[in-house]
């Protein structure tokens, strides 16, 4: 019997970090024998036609795929595609949104034959092999499938008592893409419990939160990367890093540190984690290399915490910011302005907590437009749908009703028009407040660990500072929300709307602003070209 010859296709609308879930089962299908084919799409930058033919030509008898919500289209598109170059082909699909949907993802899109939920290694792996054997797939634990024109849902899969058990990733998107960021799991689940959180549908099975690896081989897994492809930058996409308690994350910290491996990473953790922190264990995070965390906030007002079930307060997500931003480390944050229970009373409060948070980052200067997605499965989603708000059946920007229609009227808005904006002006709320940024405080940090002259330090400060106040006052000043809050509450008008983004996010003032932060950016750098123009590239 020859074994299927398998595609996996990594597909998004851009590459900036690995696709950890398909690289797990590359190569666990690879450790079982398989020759596995990996191949990118990226909407941005690659065509279309080029990756049909690459596929067509390998001819390969399964492809599995990534869905999630932002490019469920891309997916059906290219399945559509290849179901009539070649009919005979499977299609799997795994990832968030096949957890979350279920079902209706095979209702939605008929050229896939099979979704997976929860952990895929597995169930991909029991897949393939009844298929080539041309056996029943209907116990293979965690499969959706049709069967004479019925969906059929399978009992999950006992998830993966042991993670150590499950080799590392491939590394094919890494390597291919020239990524400067790899990305790293050293656990799987969450011991958080967030409403909105799809986290608990795609790793709780049988009652187990979060489960670990041993931390010296996921720190192997970091020094083989750190060694291979020369990478210095790490994302640890645990869904919380501090999960299950702070102990694991100190040892974790240790075994970086024992190892002297020279990296800056990232990790998400919850709002809370400052109050269990002490100066012993900062420092070693510090020493390890920890640069930024990604706090999952959420919300600036108390009402929306309580439905989010995140357990803290405003206060919290405040001191929080404050707690990282003192200690040098930058911070990142999630949040979710608009959801269908929202007030214009929550609505100034967020409003009001993301004026003060730029205090501590810059990063979410128009989280204004962020909105819950309603993921079927999720605690909210069965509140939203008891309480009779749900869009059943309707794929559009919302799921759901808003219990205020004027606060609907300014979440549509907001959510067409404000990407817009930061579009429009990258070079503002990307380039400089947060990549300029992050840039500049990485430069710090080289320098401070011994790696440059450390009389660059003054003219480096002045220009964050410089750079972080620049932007803070232009945003608290050109507050566009509270403009467009305001007119929600008075009475809608998109012909009105749109004068005040206008107004605001004017050619004219953007111009002046943008020339104020190149002009202090250039008078740095050329202070650096004359004095060490090897540590330009750290920010360039």
């Amino acid at each position: 019997m020859d074994k299927f010859k398998i595609l996996l296709l990594y597909l998004n609308n851009e590459i900036v970090f690995e696709e950890l879930g398909v690289a797990y089962i590359a190569s666990y299908m690879q450790d079982k024998g398989y020759s596995v084919k990996e191949m990118v799409y990226c909407k941005k930058d690659d065509e279309l036609d080029e990756c049909i033919k690459e596929i067509i030509d390998y001819k390969p008898d399964i492809i599995g795929i990534n869905v999630y919500n932002h490019n469920k289209l891309e997916v059906f598109d290219i399945c559509r595609i290849l179901k009539k170059q070649i009919p005979d082909i499977y299609i799997c699909a795994g990832g968030a949104e096949a957890s979350s949907q279920k079902e209706t993802l095979l209702y939605d899109e008929k050229t896939i034959d099979f979704s997976i939920v929860g952990e895929g290694e597995k169930a991909f792996y029991d897949l393939v092999k009844r298929l080539e054997a041309s056996e029943s797939i209907t116990d293979v634990a965690g499969l959706i499938y049709r069967e004479s024109g019925n969906i059929k849902i399978n009992n999950r899969l006992k998830i993966t008592d042991n993670l150590d058990d499950i080799p590392n990733p491939s590394r094919f998107v890494l390597s291919s893409r020239n990524l400067k960021v790899a990305s790293v799991l050293t656990s799987r689940g969450c011991n958080g419990n967030c409403s909105f959180c799809m986290t608990p549908h795609m790793w709780n099975v049988g009652g187990v939160k979060w489960r670990g690896r041993t931390e010296t081989l996921a720190i192997d897994e970091v020094e083989s990367i750190r060694k291979e492809y020369n990478i210095s930058n790490f994302y640890f996409f645990d869904c919380s890093f501090e999960d299950p308690n702070i102990l694991r994350m100190e040892k974790l910290a240790d075994e970086l540190i024992k190892r002297n491996l020279n990296i800056f990473y990232t990790v998400d953790i919850r709002a809370s984690l400052y109050k269990k922190c002490n100066d012993n264990l900062i420092y070693k995070l510090q020493k390890s290399g920890l640069f930024s965390v990604f706090l999952g906030l959420e919300a600036g007002n108390q009402n929306d915490l309580k439905l989010y079930n995140k357990g803290v307060t405003v206060a919290d997500n405040l001191n929080s910011l404050q707690y990282f931003n003192e200690h040098g480390i930058i911070t990142h944050f999630g949040f979710i302005n608009f959801n269908p229970y929202s007030t214009f009373e929550r609505l100034y409060e967020n409003s009001q907590f993301l004026n003060k948070s730029m205090d501590y980052t810059l990063t979410n200067l128009m989280g204004y437009s962020s909105y819950l997605k309603a993921y079927k499965g999720i605690a909210l989603y069965e509140k939203i749908r008891n309480d009779r708000l749900l869009k059943e059946g309707i794929d559009g920007i919302f799921d759901y009703n808003f219990t205020d229609k004027r606060v609907e009227a300014l979440a549509v808005y907001c959510y067409l028009h404000m990407p817009e904006i930061i579009d429009k002006y990258k070079v503002v709320f990307h380039d400089f407040a947060d990549m300029y940024l992050r840039g500049l405080k990485l430069l710090e940090r080289h320098i401070r660990m011994g790696n440059a002259d450390e009389k660059l330090l003054p003219l480096i400060t002045e220009t964050q500072d410089f750079t972080r106040n620049e932007l803070k006052t232009f945003f608290i000043e050109n507050n566009s929300f509270d403009l467009l809050l305001d007119l929600a509450v008075q009475g809608w008008s998109n012909a009105k709307a749109d004068n005040i983004l206008a107004d605001t996010f004017s050619d004219i003032k953007m111009a002046a602003l943008i020339k104020k932060l190149i002009g202090q950016k250039n008078k740095l750098f050329r202070y650096l070209i004359k004095h060490d123009d090897k540590i330009i590239n750290l920010i360039s």
